[in-house]
């Protein structure tokens, strides 16, 4: 990997990273006591934007790496969370919420399978 190809990644991975913040923090003012709505809504956002990304891209060669490195690797990689999801539907199960685990799991695999479908064919 290149010195530019990290520099994107980087870049791309510190907005993700923020945007990823600023959604988890509105989230959890609004609905203080309610599911990880905020950890599902970067989830689903990332897997629609991630499928934009892969089926609108026009760019060819470096310009599709390039793109790729800073929106696919960097940004959906760290505005996206599989341990933050782990971590809560663990604490589902520990706490018996067993419908809201069922729901929250089933949400997440199904609707964000959906979305990144919804986003690469949006943009195609």
């Amino acid at each position: 990997m290149t010195g530019f190809a990290v520099f994107l990644v980087s870049l791309g991975g510190f907005c993700g990273a923020i945007s990823r913040y600023y959604v988890s923090r509105g989230f959890s003012k609004r609905f203080p006591s309610s599911p990880p709505y905020g950890t599902l809504a970067v989830n689903l956002l990332g897997s629609f934007v991630l499928g934009c990304l892969l089926g609108g891209s026009n760019l060819s060669g470096e310009g599709q790496a390039a793109l790729y490195n800073a929106l696919g690797i960097g940004f959906c990689g760290a505005f996206t969370t599989y341990s933050t999801f782990a971590f809560e539907t663990m604490q589902m199960l520990i706490e018996k919420r067993f419908s809201q685990f069922l729901l929250y799991i089933g949400t997440t695999y199904v609707i964000g399978i959906a979305c990144v479908f919804a986003g690469y064919y949006a943009a195609a």
